[in-house]
């Protein structure tokens, strides 16, 4: 009879009349202390069911901060100091990160509550935390740190004419922080630097359509249409360099108004045209953003 008495749950609480009278808890109520937690939580978490003040640890929360875009290139500071613990024990908040999609990087600090690393290539980085407080984890949180191709401000995929504007807009403003996706050089300022890495030679075309990224050429004239401007191709044999070849063609052309001859477009073959010769002597025409 005693054995039935031992093992029958009156209160319904998960723990049997007998193991509540051999720990001096009431088998009628199923939170003895009144405490709000049940006699049996309080008993598989180690504080006492029969006192109020003593209640079960509270599992701290992890929060790894807002999902965000970030510059290539720039040092990158994860951020979980918005993580909480409910009753503050019993001990600090240890935080543990771990890297759960993305190109591999290696973090300061896997233990820190901000670790940082620097993402070389574009992608998405995921990150998982856990924090504990001396007692138990919390459930994990995540953050995705995307990183865009350098220049697209807009996130839109791609570099373009709208991607200028909104760095133009911001000319002169200091940027917004070291991962500032408009700070293209990473001088902490929006300025005509970062107008200059989406437009090398500032002429208004964007390096990937210039036909000539490092000479301003605005009228991209293109004679032959070659895919090199003629600012930048004295190349007139089209052999791939330029060399001793294209400088007699050319100096057989001076004075006359052979299009592909006339460098600068001045409308004739002369000696400026011949010291743009000079400066590609030995080298390929170009670079063009038209030609791989």
């Amino acid at each position: 009879m005693g054995l039935a008495i031992d093992n029958h749950d009156t209160d319904g609480d998960g723990l049997s009349d007998g193991e509540e009278m051999n720990l001096a808890i009431n088998p009628l109520s199923a939170d003895s202390d009144g405490d709000g937690y049940g006699d049996k939580q309080e008993v598989q978490s180690g504080s006492s069911p029969v006192d109020a003040a003593s209640i079960p640890n509270q599992a701290p929360v992890a929060n790894a901060g807002a999902d965000r875009a970030v510059r290539q290139g720039s040092l990158v500071t994860l951020d979980g100091g918005a993580s909480m613990d409910p009753d503050h024990g019993p001990s600090a908040l240890g935080y543990g990160w771990n890297q759960t999609g993305g190109v591999p990087v290696t973090l300061s600090n896997s233990l820190a509550m901000s670790p940082n690393f620097v993402p070389a290539k574009v992608g998405a980085y995921a990150f998982s935390l856990i924090v504990n407080d001396g007692a138990d984890d919390s459930t994990p949180d995540g953050v995705t740190i995307t990183v865009p191709i350098l220049g697209d401000i807009d996130l839109d995929g791609d570099v373009d004419s709208n991607d200028l504007k909104l760095i133009i807009a911001a000319r002169g403003k200091p940027a917004d922080g070291p991962n500032d996706l408009r700070d293209l050089d990473g001088n902490m300022k929006i300025d005509t630097l970062d107008e200059g890495v989406l437009d090398t030679d500032a002429d208004g075309k964007l390096n990937g359509s210039d036909n000539c990224t490092l000479k301003a050429n605005a009228n991209q004239r293109d004679t032959n249409n070659d895919g090199f401007g003629n600012l930048c191709d004295p190349d007139l044999d089209n052999n791939g360099i330029v060399n001793a070849a294209d400088q007699t063609l050319m100096q057989s052309r001076f004075y006359s108004k052979d299009p592909n001859a006339d460098l600068n477009g001045d409308g004739f073959v002369n000696f400026g045209d011949l010291a743009i010769l000079k400066s590609l002597y030995g080298k390929a025409p170009g670079p063009s953003g038209l030609v791989p």
